[in-house]
Formats: structure tokens, sequence, C-alpha cells
């Protein structure tokens, strides 16, 4: 295994910048699912990120990922899942 440097992500992140985060990773996750056709050690190997989460949700359009904000927050409140 090799390692790859990455940079470092700001900590705080406004929402409107998480969303073209999220977008520009979808679309290179995309990319280079074409090219490998879906080999999984490809996502294995992957460990950068943050603390943030997405869900996916399927919408008319398609799917998409949706932002989680104050996780910690909606878990202790129950609202995590509803």
């Amino acid at each position: 295994m090799r390692k790859i440097c990455v940079k470092l992500v700001p900590k705080v992140l406004t929402p409107d910048v998480k969303d073209i985060r999220v977008a520009i990773s979808q679309d290179r996750l995309d990319r280079r699912l074409d090219r490998v056709r879906v080999k999984p050690r490809f996502l294995k190997r992957v460990i950068a990120g943050d603390k943030s989460w997405a869900s996916l949700f399927q919408s008319d359009c398609g799917l998409g990922y949706k932002l989680i904000p104050n996780l910690k927050l909606q878990a202790a409140h129950g609202d995590l899942f509803n």
C-alpha cells in the first residue's frame, strides 16, 4: 500500500462549501468507478475524510446526498432516524 498526501480540510465549513465538496467528491467517485468498473478494493483504500455525515436519498432527479448537521444533537434527541 502506498501513502498519498491530501490537503487538510478546514474544521469549520459552511453548508454551501460542504455541498460543493460532496458534489465534487461524488463526481470524482463516479468517474473513478466508471473507469475501474466497480472494484471494491478501491473503496477500501480510501481513508481520508472528516466527521461530517451525508445521507443518500432518492429524488425525482436521481440519487443525491444531504448533509446532516449537528449529528450528536439529533442523536441525543432521538431525531436522527425520523
